[in-house]
């Protein structure tokens, strides 16, 4: 019997999808029952970067979905195949034999996936099969806003203002879940707990702890979020210590939840009232718009999806190789919160713990990295990949290339945060660091910013370390670098 099919990538959620609710009353109209697939590619998310932390989140959602797709009387079935360049065959074999006749999706705007819809699109197409795509992640497509010259914005403030003047009320209505379908009778895959290319880390299960998956979870998080901090949102975002953000961004990184869910929330708390930067929802509302403005970018300038800087001038930057077993120490010493700055150490080590990092602390450590060691932000952007449950090419790429001054609206390379003068603005008390750093709970809410070297203690295995580097001199080594580039 003839099908319709819904294909769910990066949206795995049942509410406000353009491609779920067109293919539900596509399906119902036809009086034909409707399948949902989802294509596991291992091999192009090591490709991709992707740790264990995000694939494991990723299948946990997944199965969530099954359930409610269940629910539906529509079945999820799995295919598995190593990469994009298999999965064109993997999807037509798939639709020829369930007699497919048009698939449905939600468009992603990273240059794989954009290369990968062309060939399956082409592939559908020479067996007679039609497809029809949706924009999901964004309220406006990458293209409809642009400068009086007719260019993608590079700058974020009137990528900003353009967005909320064109923004209509409207296209923050969001889709509720479509009705439930005939009774078919297919079945669910299962879906797996884990995948053997990903295997679990030490922290694994206590970082899916942290977690809830599922479509419920996640509104119940955005909800919380918009009726008890969402006022204070402008005020308690910079402080690690304190909740004050949404902590929604793994939710949002895999589409269980919508940015325009999240938008509608805001804009319903205070009766429209998105543009006033003094106010949480307003504040709030211009880290959504920057989340929107780095997929732009991936559209406008794809260089940026495929480990290019964005300024072109900035690969020419002499980092410091790993090679050399002092950058390598350093390095590694970064990953594990042991530089000797408390508050670099405590957020790369809330990072390894839980999956996530408060973003104030991530402007911090990348900094520190690419500028203070002068290491290539590549390989920090590729570590973050893999730790993140939030992983998610455009953000994490966009803030590690303007933290490391080679990309868009980049903070400029004389710009460096001092990572002791951070500390004692953001984390006043020394709350943060003391829950992350234990062995210096002891120190008071002076010392604890930057600790007095004790020199008796320096070979016992529970001090804390010296700082890996001198912050002036690396700070002059930075600069040189980049005068050098622009002489």
């Amino acid at each position: 019997m003839p099908k319709q099919l819904i294909w769910f990538r990066a949206d795995l959620r049942c509410h406000d999808n353009p491609a779920f609710w067109e293919a539900a009353q596509a399906a119902r109209e036809a009086q034909q029952p409707l399948l949902a697939v989802f294509i596991i590619t291992p091999q192009q998310w090591l490709a991709h970067g992707l740790g264990s932390n995000q694939v494991g989140f990723l299948l946990r959602n997944l199965a969530q979905l099954g359930q409610q797709l269940s629910q539906l009387n529509i079945p999820l079935k799995l295919l598995n195949t190593p990469d994009f360049s298999s999965l064109p065959k993997c999807l037509v074999d798939f639709c020829k034999e369930q007699e497919v006749q048009r698939v449905y999706y939600n468009q992603q705007l990273e240059w794989n996936e954009r290369q990968r819809d062309q060939a399956v699109n082409q592939s559908l197409h020479q067996e007679g099969i039609t497809s029809a795509s949706f924009e999901d992640q964004v309220i406006f497509p990458p293209g409809q806003l642009r400068t009086g010259k007719g260019d993608y914005y590079t700058v974020f403030t009137p990528f900003y203002r353009k967005w909320l003047g064109q923004l209509n009320p409207q296209q923050l209505t969001t889709l509720p879940c479509p009705a439930p379908q005939p009774q078919t009778h297919l079945t669910s895959d299962p879906v797996p707990e884990q995948l053997e290319e990903f295997p679990p880390h030490p922290y694994y299960q206590q970082v899916q702890s942290l977690w809830p998956a599922g479509e419920a979870a996640a509104l119940q998080q955005l909800d919380d979020f918009i009726n008890q901090a969402l006022d204070h949102y402008a005020q308690a975002r910079d402080f690690p210590a304190q909740p004050g953000t949404s902590s929604l961004s793994p939710w949002l990184a895999l589409g269980v939840l919508s940015a325009r869910q999240c938008l509608a929330a805001a804009w319903q708390a205070t009766q429209g009232r998105l543009a006033s930067k003094d106010t949480g929802a307003g504040v709030w509302t211009s880290e959504l718009i920057w989340r929107e403005f780095y997929r732009h970018l991936l559209v406008g300038f794809p260089r940026v999806s495929r480990g290019r800087a964005f300024k072109p001038e900035t690969e020419k930057l002499a980092w410091r190789s790993l090679n050399n077993p002092e950058v390598q120490q350093q390095f590694q010493a970064w990953q594990e919160g042991r530089t000797g700055f408390p508050l670099v150490d405590a957020a790369m080590r809330q990072l390894v713990a839980t999956g996530w990092m408060h973003n104030r602390l991530r402007m911090l450590t990348a900094m520190f990295l690419s500028k203070h060691l002068l290491i290539d932000w590549r390989e920090g952007e590729s570590f973050f990949m893999k730790q993140l449950m939030d992983a998610d090419l455009a953000s994490n790429n966009g803030g590690w290339q303007w933290a490391a001054s080679t990309g868009t609206d980049a903070v400029p390379y004389f710009r460096i945060f001092n990572p002791y003068s951070q500390s004692k603005r953001f984390d006043p008390e020394g709350d943060f660091i003391r829950h992350w750093l234990p062995e210096l709970k002891h120190l008071n809410s002076k010392q604890i910013h930057q600790p007095p070297v004790d020199k008796a203690d320096l070979f016992t295995e529970s001090s804390y370390p010296q700082p890996i580097i001198d912050l002036k001199s690396a700070r002059e080594r930075v600069l040189q670098a980049f005068q050098a580039i622009k002489n």
